[in-house]
């Protein structure tokens, strides 16, 4: 997929070269780069002119900062006290689930109760389904009994 002839990297080089540094394993040196571009699009650059792009050294810092925000802590075993702080975040998520849980029941419950009660007074099933009227929210507006 040589291209012969090119002068500039294109828009579509340049996107491909900053996702090639950001999905590489480790930050790749501006050789790396140039041969990775050499391989890919058959274009032949000097890390010296790679180095002046603006999008390949944003790249590179990203990739630089990813891979310090990446570093493992020293200890992956949770300590005693870090693990009292997630079993008591649990518990009280877990509180709070019942709570929602139980709230959910409470609703359907109430509603259940509502239709049962409307049918019960024979309202016809349209005007239970039917949609809500819109409220009045602006004072200056009067409101009439029926507005045509």
């Amino acid at each position: 997929m040589a291209t012969k002839g090119v002068k500039q990297l294109t828009p579509a080089h340049i996107s491909w070269l900053t996702d090639w540094i950001i999905d590489h394993k480790d930050v790749p040196s501006y050789r790396d780069i140039c041969d990775a571009l050499h391989a890919r699009w058959g274009i032949r650059r000097e890390p010296d002119v790679i180095r002046k792009r603006e999008d390949v050294r944003r790249a590179i810092a990203a990739r630089k900062k990813a891979e310090k925000e990446r570093r493992a802590p020293p200890s992956r075993r949770p300590t005693a006290r870090r693990m009292e702080q997630l079993e008591r975040q649990v518990q009280r998520l877990s509180a709070q689930v019942t709570s929602l849980e139980a709230e959910r029941d409470a609703l359907i419950e109430r509603n259940l109760r509502l239709v049962y009660a409307m049918k019960a007074n024979q309202i016809p099933e349209a005007r239970i389904e039917r949609p809500l009227t819109a409220v009045n929210r602006d004072p200056t507006e009067l409101q009439t009994k029926r507005k045509s």
